[in-house]
């Protein structure tokens, strides 16, 4: 793997801190303590992997590669940001966070019936290869050696295996690497339940049914919102390889057990009845954990342990949750009702599609509640009793057609194929009663999208099948729902749904599209709307469930666990759903035993002392906490974002100008399409269209951090008040950090230069961006103008709010200002910002001449890029940060 080549390439691929200067022969020790600076980590890291290269010379790659000195570059500049993020995950895991909290003086033991879900999802928008990551793993573990040479062994062979990972192309599947975390959630469970019980019980606080507090589910090919490329066959495939991966872990545990006490025949019972072909397999998961307990052994730790993970994971592993967008529920009723069927409920003729919302309710909840309760099944099959002779003889001659294709030649068959896909797909979700029990319903606008999918279940006949989800992504769905979900919970129709599933009501809160259609403000206005479900609801003798969607992308619901849940008001009932919305974020949280059995011991700890806080409160208290973030009008904030930004008639002009749309098609590794506009020739012609993530991180390549768009409307407000309302007012203050950070992890420049070559002059940019945009010779410089106005009044209005008085000039506010009040964060910050500046003459240059870099080398651009331009831990975890040395 090493041999000789060119070392020049370190020193042009390195910053001023990247290299140890002469590397010890082996490292210090000390190095790997918890308080170590990050940043000596990675220079041992880093030391580490220049020694493992110069073992037999100087650093080449494997046999048969050939990279250009620049592809080399690229190569090593992805090796660092690896090793820079490494070198930051070690010391956060070691200045664990679930510390055990002291009870607060006075305060009662309280018991609570406390349920958590976690999402764990895999899917195509991780940019690092699976081959990538688990070579990351790999050197996290060497860290964990406790005794040195071990160590230092350990760790190089990591380091070189790491290397040699980034020129390997290939990658496992979608399912194989959900299964990896999957496995890990398994592993880590005991200990982390056991972490989190640990903690509570120093605050008083007891989860009444601990077996049950923990449960996990994915989206993995139940995510159809936009997916037209997943089947069914992709979703069972996933559903047995998860039960397959569950029982072979059971088995494994079990196997454990017997040789630990070969004098227990109950073990070899097990082993048999676990395998399903057995003609006394286990019926169900309750039986395989009575058959434990009946065991002499049951007192034993691994007993114990097994029946943890059994009592959570039954034999399903994770639940696959659906989701599928609101207009295709319309499409599909549409297409099955016919103009006589709704000529004879509502009297008058036309397609579903053309009525008012009041009349589709006035329809379906009359078909649904119609005395004939085999009438929704009946329609579904005069409808495709008609259809299914064209269909057939149109699917035979477009055998191997592509959907998108189909989708612009011939909407009538694409029409039949949504219909039957989703006929199929409810009866699937019916046969798997177990382990498919969630269906939401992404971009929901109005109330009608909840009866159109109870009126295609019971086509299907799998009336009440499943619990509903209801999914407002933007701000006028948001709304919208929040003033309709009252009526919602009086129809008759809806109501028998609720009443059979037990009263309960999923609301989806904080997904990607959020941010990018709302900016950060949409987030707290979500916050605000989603405690306002659950005074709706409770109204109704409804418990809401709120199904938070967090990310370390920009944009999307970023920050603090505690905080997260308390915002949303999720501590407030009893259950919680928390989804870990990519491999990212499962990279961020799973990578490791270590680091999942941290983070599930963080993430239920903060579930239970929120819950026991909110609890705890007077009456007073917690109308205070309530009204938190009041003050503030984030709607407006959210109307500026998108009347001068998102919706601007010039917003395409720009993302053309300068979002890095050709790099994140260059590395897409999914069939999931970058826009939901099927029939759009240029992705950026409809920005509403285009999915969140290629949105937040083409954005995020020419420098911009539109989520901080809006906070103008505050900038001019009294600076004492800011600083008070801050000091008085968390969701507030929060907000604050959000838009300084967003702030500082903006570059002007780099969007100008993206733009023309250069950046812009002050004065320039005042001219353009007193233009009107729309109306200007040139509308992305324009648009471009605004938002650095809206960068240089985001900082104006963070200076006032923290330091309680106007700046003297805010274009000349720097990023360490911005952060003063966040040290830990402007330490991390300052570091990352440093470690992407060798890219930005690679992405100006390849703006200017697309064929300037290999596919090869583009992937690791990106993917090096995004390391270190996504989310800091420090803004995710600011105790632990607190914590180290920034030094």
């Amino acid at each position: 793997m090493f041999s000789t080549t060119d070392m020049s390439i370190w020193t042009s691929a390195q910053s001023e801190r990247a290299v140890a200067p002469e590397p010890a022969p082996r490292s210090d020790p000390r190095l790997w303590r918890a308080g170590s600076a990050p940043r000596q980590v990675f220079d041992a890291l880093w030391a580490s992997f220049h020694r493992a290269a110069a073992r037999d010379g100087e650093l080449s790659p494997p046999i048969g590669e050939a990279p250009s000195p620049t592809e080399m570059r690229l190569k090593l500049l992805l090796m660092r940001q690896l090793l820079i993020d490494l070198a930051l995950n070690a010391q956060f895991l070691r200045n664990d966070p679930n510390r055990a909290p002291v009870a607060a003086s006075g305060a009662e033991p309280i018991e609570l019936p406390l349920r958590l879900e976690l999402g764990v999802h895999c899917q195509e928008t991780e940019y690092l290869r699976a081959n990538v990551i688990d070579g990351q793993r790999r050197v996290l573990s060497a860290l964990d050696e406790e005794v040195e040479p071990a160590r230092s062994i350990a760790l190089e062979g990591a380091l070189g295996a790491l290397w040699a990972a980034l020129w390997r192309q290939e990658d496992v599947d979608l399912v194989a690497t959900q299964i990896v975390y999957a496995d890990r959630v398994y592993d880590a469970l005991p200990r982390g339940l056991d972490r989190a019980l640990g903690a509570l019980a120093a605050a008083g606080v007891r989860p009444s049914h601990p077996e049950r507090w923990f449960a996990g589910y994915t989206w993995l090919y139940g995510d159809r919102d936009g997916r037209p490329y997943d089947t069914n066959a992709h979703t069972e495939r996933v559903a047995a390889a998860l039960e397959d991966a569950v029982r072979a872990n059971y088995r494994r545990d079990v196997a454990a057990l017997a040789a630990a006490f070969p004098d227990e025949p109950l073990y070899a019972a097990c082993l048999r009845k676990l395998d399903p072909a057995d003609a006394d397999a286990f019926s169900s998961p309750d039986q395989f954990v009575a058959t434990l307990r009946a065991g002499a052994h049951v007192a034993d730790r691994r007993v114990q342990d097994l029946l943890r993970r059994v009592q959570a994971f039954g034999f399903h592993f994770l639940k696959v949750e659906f989701r599928q967008n609101a207009l295709k529920f319309e499409e599909v009723v549409d297409a099955v009702l016919s103009q006589e069927t709704i000529e004879q409920r509502l009297g008058e003729r036309a397609g579903y599609a053309e009525l008012s919302v009041p009349k589709r309710l006035r329809l379906l909840t009359a078909l649904l509640q119609d005395e004939d309760h085999d009438l929704p099944a009946r329609l579904w099959n005069d409808y495709w009793s008609a259809e299914e002779p064209r269909f057939r003889a149109k699917q035979e001659a477009y055998a191997g057609g592509d959907y998108i294709e189909l989708f612009k030649s011939d909407p009538d068959y694409i029409r039949a194929y949504d219909a039957r896909m989703t006929y199929d797909c409810l009866r699937m979700i019916a046969r798997y009663g177990d382990r498919m029990t969630m269906h939401g319903i992404a971009e929901l606008e109005d109330i009608d999208a909840a009866l159109a999918l109870l009126f295609l279940f019971a086509a299907a006949g799998a009336r009440h099948a499943v619990d509903i989800a209801l999914q407002p992504e933007d701000m006028d769905g948001a709304v919208a729902l929040e003033d309709a979900v009252a009526r919602l919970y009086e129809n008759p129709a809806y109501r028998e749904h609720l009443r059979v599933r037990g009263d309960v009501q999923y609301v989806t809160f904080g997904p990607s599209d959020t941010g990018k259609a709302g900016g950060k403000a949409m987030h707290k206005a979500n916050m605000k709307i989603a405690r306002r479900h659950r005074e709706i609801a409770s109204a109704y003798g409804i418990e809401l469930v709120p199904n938070i969607v967090i990310g370390h992308e920009h944009a999307r619901c970023n920050g603090p666990q505690a905080e997260i849940l308390e915002e949303y008001g999720a501590a407030d009932g009893d259950a919680v759903r928390y989804m870990l919305s990519g491999c990212i974020e499962m990279r961020s949280f799973l990578l490791t035993l270590r680091m999942a059995e941290q983070s599930i011991a963080n993430i239920l700890t903060a579930q239970g002392l929120r819950a026991a806080e909110a609890r705890r409160l007077a009456p007073a208290e917690s109308q205070a906490r309530a009204a938190e973030g009041r003050e503030i009008d984030w709607l407006a904030i959210v109307r500026l974002y998108k009347s001068r930004f998102f919706d601007h008639p010039s917003l395409p002009a720009l993302l053309k100008a300068v979002a890095r749309f050709d790099l994140v098609r260059a590395t897409a590794k999914g069939t999931r399409p970058p826009s939901r506009n099927f029939l759009i020739k240029d992705l950026e012609s409809d920005p509403a269209s285009i999915r969140a993530i290629p949105w937040t991180r083409a954005i995020m390549l020419c420098g911009l951090h539109h989520e901080l768009i809006g906070a103008s409307t505050l900038a001019d407000r009294d600076a004492g008040e800011l600083a008070a309302l801050a000091k008085a007012d968390r969701t507030f203050s929060r907000y604050v950090t959000n838009v300084a950070y967003a702030a500082a992890r903006s570059n002007l420049e780099l969007a100008w230069r993206t733009l023309g070559g250069a950046p812009l002059s002050r004065a320039d940019v005042e001219a353009f961006g007193a233009e009107d945009a729309a109306a200007a010779s040139d509308p992305a410089a324009a648009l471009l103008a605004f938002v650095h106005l809206e960068y240089v009044a985001a900082k104006r209005f963070v200076f006032k709010t923290t330091r309680g008085r106007e700046p003297a000039d805010a274009w000349a506010i720097r990023t360490d200002e911005l952060l003063a009040d966040w040290p830990e964060l402007r330490a991390e910050v300052a570091w990352k910002e440093a470690a992407l500046a060798p890219y930005h003459e690679f992405l100006v240059t390849t703006r200017r001449d697309p064929d300037a870099l290999s596919r090869n080398a583009i992937h690791d651009l990106y993917s090096g890029y995004l390391l270190s331009a996504n989310t800091d831990l420090s803004l995710v975890h600011p105790e632990t940060a607190r914590a180290l040395n920034w030094s």
